[in-house]
């Protein structure tokens, strides 16, 4: 088809606008080809719609006009400049069954018409709003045809030109597009919606509602743009949807984009059923956006700043296993659930530097020449600022950080992250020598308080606390680092011997990411069984007297709690020794000890005191387990009884003590 000017009696009829309001001019028709005709504007444009057809070119990889060479196609288009809209249909053949790809857009020139469209579709970002002319995709404007109704009826009667010049495109659309429009009607009112007229239900500035791909929790996000995708070879044809949401950039509250699809569908369908939809379907819309609102502050609450925490249910990890930290994320949704009990530190920057994979950036790229930017900062969000419900609700379901106890950088839903209950009381229970016990208080309070009175000449250095605790497994060595961080309240960074290398290098950058986690989050850092660390240097292991200097350099300069578990005091390096503030000697357990510890583990089991005293358990205090070996018993017994659909008793205890006991029994022959 050629370049053909719309004639006048597809525009104009009875002198009355299609959407009821009297027409404040009527041009004349004239001519074989004439349309409605306004010859003089302010904008010296003719109110008319000019109709082009392009067609793609291979050879120009370009759209030209059919069948006509580059300069008479120039030549044509070129024409459309007096008109104040042009109607452009450029048809490029498709990879996809041999189809062709039509994306019909409306140029605008009329000022009156943009200046009304920047009014109404003021959340459309993908339109270059400053070119001459305003290139529009029909839909857009077709999506938001009521609006500009409504628009047009709130001009004054002094503003003829403007509502003439909207009358004239609202009248040309209708006409042009009114079986869509019926269409479009008809799904709407009974809230479905099919694939090609998706873009009347999802219109930018609209409220959207999926489910997180990590946890499966309803997510608000809002549409920014919306694009259609031809098919190709690989893909059906589909709808990419550019969404923001609210996300945290150095604590600071930033807007984020993501991309979402839509794959194309046959038929129509409930709006209610598709993954990601217009939150208005809804059918309790007030409650979920109350939701949202509710764990967004709890989101925003536990991102103004690293903070410690409890969690104990499922956390997400990623199944892929990079090359190395710091690589490209991979796509959402491939992850591996990872049960967590334990104490949590979240800290997203921390993440982003040492997971394996970092959180979703905070992107501000630009589509149609505008930036997503950010729409806060520290001085506007101080982290006493409330951030108001339109932001809360827009908050992600996932937060970032830590677990201690597993010892892997996990993501967390923020509903399940819990407040630590402290129990400071429990370093009261040590058994250890009430001196003793006074005295490792008093050094991990006054250090938390920082009003140790020696310190190192060198700034920075010699500003940590060293201690040694010395002795047997199972005798209470990790449960008095424990009880010490219920005390000063703070984490416990555990780490083995084993997990630091074999290589004064490993051993190195192990340490130095270990206290750097360690000095932000303010953390009590225990090294189990460090002896391979500390042993005296000798002439004849160069490898172990690179690890020794090593360790030696970096204790100087953590500033925090250190606790070193041994079993061999008595060979420590003459540097390192002088570097322990205090050294802590653990003896084997004794039988009233063992009481102790076997009362407190069947407490924990569910068992009251009177139960306990009614189970006759003296004859276990003489047994030579440790403190551990007695809680895995309990917990081996109580798991056991629970399998039999009831609770622990005695009898389930002499069974796994039975078992144990053998090899101990074997030991002491």
């Amino acid at each position: 088809m050629h370049s053909d000017m719309l004639p006048a009696a597809n525009l104009v009829s009875n002198g009355i606008s299609d959407h009821g309001r009297p027409r404040r001019d009527q041009p004349p028709v004239t001519g074989e080809a004439s349309t409605m005709v306004q010859d003089v504007t302010p904008f010296g444009l003719k109110l008319d719609v000019k109709r082009i057809l392009l067609v793609w070119s291979e050879k120009k990889k370009d759209y030209v006009t059919e069948m006509e060479l580059e300069e008479e196609a120039k030549k044509r288009i070129d024409d459309s400049a007096q008109y104040a809209f042009t109607l452009v249909r450029p048809v490029k053949p498709s990879d996809y069954q041999g189809s062709c790809w039509v994306d019909i857009r409306i140029h605008v020139r009329s000022q009156y018409f943009v200046k009304a469209a920047k009014v109404v579709m003021k959340a459309q970002r993908n339109v270059a709003w400053e070119a001459n002319p305003v290139k529009f995709q029909y839909h857009q404007l077709l999506a938001f045809l009521p609006e500009f109704k409504e628009y047009a009826s709130s001009l004054a009667m002094d503003e003829l030109e403007a509502t003439t010049h909207l009358d004239f495109l609202i009248d040309f659309m209708e006409l042009e597009y009114q079986d869509q429009l019926r269409e479009l009607r008809n799904l709407r009112e009974e809230r479905r919606v099919s694939f090609p007229l998706l873009w009347g239900a999802f219109l930018p500035g609209t409220l959207l509602v999926t489910n997180c791909k990590v946890t499966g929790e309803p997510i608000a996000m809002r549409l920014v743009q919306l694009d259609a995708k031809e098919a190709t070879l690989d893909k059906c044809a589909r709808y990419t949807l550019l969404c923001e949401y609210v996300d945290f950039s150095e604590q600071v509250p930033a807007m984020a984009h993501v991309e979402r699809e839509i794959l194309e569908f046959t038929g129509d369908v409930l709006l209610s059923d598709m993954a990601i939809r217009p939150i208005y379907v809804e059918e309790q819309k007030d409650k979920l956006l109350e939701t949202l609102a509710k764990r967004g502050q709890r989101y925003w609450e536990l991102s103004k700043t690293w903070c410690h925490k409890r969690y104990s249910t499922i956390a997400w990890s990623h199944k892929d296993e990079p090359a190395r930290w710091g690589t490209a994320r991979p796509e959402e949704g491939v992850h591996r659930k990872t049960a967590v009990n334990s104490r949590i530190v979240i800290d997203r920057d921390m993440y982003d530097r040492y997971a394996e994979y970092s959180s979703p950036p905070i992107q501000q790229n630009t589509f149609a020449g505008q930036k997503l930017v950010k729409r806060f900062s520290p001085k506007d969000h101080p982290v006493d600022a409330k951030l108001p419900l339109e932001d809360l609700i827009l908050i992600p379901a996932v937060l970032y950080g830590f677990s201690l106890g597993d010892r892997q950088w996990l993501e967390f839903n923020v509903n399940d992250v819990e407040d630590i209950t402290w129990d400071p009381q429990s370093f009261n229970y040590l058994e250890i020598p009430d001196k003793t016990k006074n005295l490792v208080r008093a050094l991990i309070e006054s250090h938390v308080l920082r009003s140790a009175v020696f310190s190192d000449v060198v700034a920075g250095k010699g500003a940590g606390l060293i201690l040694n605790f010395h002795g047997p497994p199972g005798v209470g060595k990790t449960l008095t680092a424990e009880v010490i961080c219920e005390v000063v309240q703070r984490p416990l960074y555990m780490v083995g011997a084993g997990d630091l290398g074999t290589t004064a290098n490993d051993l190195d950058i192990g340490l130095r990411g270990i206290f750097t986690l360690a000095t932000a989050w303010k953390a009590v850092v225990l090294i189990d069984e460090a002896d391979v660390f500390l042993e005296e240097r000798s002439t004849d292991d160069l490898k172990r007297n690179a690890m020794v200097a090593v360790f030696l350099r970096q204790l100087e300069y953590f500033p925090g709690i250190l606790i070193l578990t041994t079993n061999r005091v008595g060979s420590f390096d003459n540097a390192i020794r002088s570097r322990i503030h205090v050294s802590l000697t653990f003896d084997d357990l004794t039988s009233r000890t063992r009481e102790r510890l076997w009362r407190s583990f069947l407490r924990k089991a569910g068992l009251n005191d009177d139960q306990i005293d009614g189970m006759n358990i003296e004859n276990l205090f003489s047994l030579p387990f440790n403190g551990r070996e007695i809680k895995n018993i309990i917990q081996t017994a109580s798991t056991y009884a629970s399998h039999c659909g009831r609770k622990i008793d005695i009898e389930d205890v002499l069974l796994v003590t039975e078992t144990n006991k053998e090899p101990f029994e074997k030991k002491g022959a």
